[in-house]
């Protein structure tokens, strides 16, 4: 997959390494999107680990002194204020759901505070192998996908690119319509973020977004060819690049091609970012006689 997305320079405006934000120590970037920048933190008295999402709009704003973020220039102030408003809205219905009991399907948010002029929300954290644990009490209940499952519950017993046929528009599935696939003219339609699940028509199997809105994470490791790949359908946990996972359907970002039902990408386990995500898969017991 080649990478078309401008994240590059937005990682250079992130906080550094080490930076302290109250009782937190920065240790790296998860992730970043259009509104902003994602950090994995300690504590700084005490040993826990959370997520620290920085209100961060990139279009509008730059990061004046190696510290605060500002609007940059007076034409950005209002959608910048706007923005603002809508993040710390967020965090106060985050927080809301989080007591005095937290949410099953909701992150818990542990504080908002506002510092250098900027607004942080600070969060559980969680990864995804940890998040689908924690929703089965069991290791062999919820997991990841394998490639190969995957690919058979997007295809629905279809050969041609997409589930639903040769081309894609955005009334399918939410990708981006700035450009074409498959003949189609492009619809331009880019709703430049995710979108509700189930929004858009199932497959033949009954699932919703197999194609576009986010890349889904695989139990895979990435092996650029399928040569050697398990026969039984089970996750390739071997392989060129252990550190990588594999990811399929494509994203709201990115061009339609890669939302077919055959793409391959591959990315660190440990990126974050807004146009990824996973689906979980349950093992079901055989049925008895």
């Amino acid at each position: 997959m080649v990478d078309t997305r401008t994240n590059a320079p937005y990682h250079s405006k992130a906080l550094p390494e080490g930076a302290i934000l109250r009782e937190w120590k920065l240790e790296n970037v998860l992730g970043v999107g259009a509104f902003g920048i994602v950090y994995s933190a300690r504590g700084v008295y005490f040993d826990e680990r959370v997520a620290i999402k920085e209100y961060f709009p990139s279009a509008v704003s730059d990061r004046a002194d190696g510290t605060t973020v500002r609007p940059t220039d007076s034409s950005a102030e209002e959608v910048y204020a706007l923005g603002l408003r809508k993040f710390v809205e967020e965090a106060k219905i985050l927080w809301a759901l989080s007591q005095p009991e937290r949410h099953p399907n909701i992150v818990s948010v542990k504080s908002l505070f506002e510092t250098h002029g900027m607004a942080y929300i600070v969060m559980e954290f969680e990864s995804g192998r940890s998040l689908h644990l924690k929703l089965s009490g069991r290791t062999d209940a919820y997991r990841l996908p394998s490639e190969a499952e995957w690919e058979y519950a997007c295809r629905a017993g279809t050969k041609t690119p997409f589930s639903f046929g040769a081309v894609i528009t955005t009334d399918q599935a939410n990708v981006r319509g700035t450009v074409a696939y498959g003949g189609a003219a492009p619809s331009m339609v880019w709703r430049k973020a995710t979108t509700p699940a189930g929004q858009f028509p199932p497959n033949d199997f009954g699932l919703y977004d197999m194609h576009g809105n986010v890349w889904e994470c695989c139990e895979d490791a990435w092996n650029k060819t399928d040569e050697g790949a398990p026969t039984d359908g089970s996750a390739w946990l071997t392989g060129d690049e252990r550190s990588r996972r594999v990811l399929r359907g494509g994203s709201w970002y990115d061009h339609p091609r890669g939302s077919r039902s055959a793409f391959r990408a591959g990315r660190n386990a440990a990126e974050r970012g807004s146009y990824l995500g996973f689906r979980l898969a349950r093992t079901l017991a055989p049925p008895t006689s």
